[in-house]
């Protein structure tokens, strides 16, 4: 018989460290934990450990969500059937996870429906030599952010383009993330677009990560085809999605 125990966050940290080991990738809401986000239930058989589960949401929405489900080896085999007792116990409606998380990836078709992709994920590729003249890369001081262009997506960030004697271009990463992981974000000037400017300065977010022994990741909505191809051609590879459904039952 399977036991689903509700406890704190801190009573999973050793299970939650395999989890985290065994994704070899960027959680994307990893920090939810430390923001007090999220509901977690550990699986036991009897005395023996089988893993634990993780239900939440932001804020103002209902923690019935399923975000999280590990695993120890030893019971790999019986992924589906604690799964779904999983599941049952914890009253979780909905299901929101990356297809490329080795242990609710490979179960979203079976247990959800409705599935619609919500964001695409993309890891760090090869080498890239994208040329930029007539453009300099440099920190971007505080004191200048009323000088920056608006924002209207993401933050200013702490690394700039500058050309033709203005920043076009913003962006940086964040680093509240499971390392080594780190999450690029940039944003280029509506005047500016369409020069190659996010591109290159993908590509410079790449190696500054890497100087900083970060590895790069990303995200971007399914729909924003430009910022895409701006990661693709800055030499980011599509990894998976984010995918957002309804528990079948």
């Amino acid at each position: 018989m399977i036991d689903v125990v509700p406890v704190p966050r801190s009573v999973i940290g050793m299970l939650r460290e395999a989890y985290r080991t065994a994704m070899r990738a960027q959680i994307v809401h990893d920090s939810w934990h430390l923001r007090g986000w999220m509901q977690c239930f550990v699986l036991r058989d009897r005395e023996a450990v089988l893993g634990y589960v993780a239900l939440g949401q932001a804020p103002g929405h209902p923690p019935d969500t399923l975000k999280e489900f590990y695993l120890e080896p030893s019971a790999d085999s019986r992924s589906e059937a604690v799964l779904g007792v999983a599941i049952r116990a914890t009253g979780a409606r909905r299901i929101e996870a990356q297809t490329n998380d080795p242990f609710l990836g490979p179960q979203l078709a079976r247990v959800a429906t409705d599935l619609e992709p919500i964001a695409h994920l993309f890891a760090d590729g090869g080498a890239t030599a994208l040329p930029a003249p007539g453009v300099r890369l440099r920190r971007i001081d505080p004191a200048e952010h009323a000088n920056v262009f608006p924002h209207s997506t993401e933050p200013i960030g702490e690394w700039g383009l500058e050309a033709e004697a203005r920043i076009v271009a913003t962006g940086g990463f964040l680093l509240h993330y499971n390392p080594p992981f780190a999450d690029l974000f940039m944003e280029v000037a509506p005047d500016a677009r369409g020069r190659g400017y996010a591109s290159y300065l993908v590509q410079e977010l790449r190696r500054l990560c890497g100087e900083h022994g970060r590895v790069p990741a990303a995200r971007c909505d399914p729909g924003n085809r430009a910022s895409q191809r701006a990661l693709e051609r800055g030499g980011m590879v599509q990894c998976g999605r984010i995918m957002r459904g309804r528990v079948v039952g």
